[in-house]
């Protein structure tokens, strides 16, 4: 598979869970039947996907991440685990910590996002190249789908996924 396809498919995919957030959001039923330990499986599963992808993205593309993708992605690897040890030990408390790790990944990621976009609409001039042999995050270089959606953005679309789920399991807990 191609770069192209695979980050088609993996932006389709974030905007699929994305969307079925903000459908368990606003569809109480559908959220009254869901059970805490579901929520925080769900937010394992959508952290865990991220993350594989991430790392596809880098050792089977080569596309090295810049040193904002790396702080985000520190950010967003303790969700995974945070989330699964919740979800399998049924402990109904922990969506404060999912709530700091995903709100600091969220403020980054639209911190990057922003620097991307400024520079891609030539805004401003902001050098945001992942690494001094890996392709600028902006540019024909960089992985972009539907001509405006970047990895950044993915992360964007993700720390919004796994904080409405917190929101949720707050209001359930």
């Amino acid at each position: 598979m191609n770069l192209e396809l695979y980050s088609t498919l993996v932006g389709i995919g974030v905007i699929i869970l994305f969307i079925l957030s903000l459908i368990i959001l606003f569809n109480k039923s559908l959220k009254d039947k869901i059970t805490l330990k579901i929520y925080y499986l769900f937010i394992s599963i959508i952290s865990g996907i991220s993350i594989i992808g991430a790392l596809t993205y880098e050792y089977i593309y080569y596309l090295d991440p810049c040193y904002y993708c790396w702080v985000e992605r520190i950010f967003l690897f303790p969700l995974f685990l945070i989330g699964a040890i919740s979800g399998i030990k049924n402990i109904e408390k922990n969506y404060f910590l999912i709530f700091i790790f995903s709100i600091i990944g969220l403020i980054l990621t639209i911190y990057h996002t922003t620097l991307q976009y400024l520079s891609m609409f030539s805004i401003a001039s902001v050098d945001t190249k992942c690494s001094l042999t890996g392709p600028s995050c902006v540019g024909n270089d960089g992985v972009e789908v539907f001509g405006f959606i970047t990895i950044p953005a993915m992360g964007v679309l993700t720390f919004i996924s796994i904080l409405i789920l917190t929101f949720i399991i707050r209001k359930k807990a």
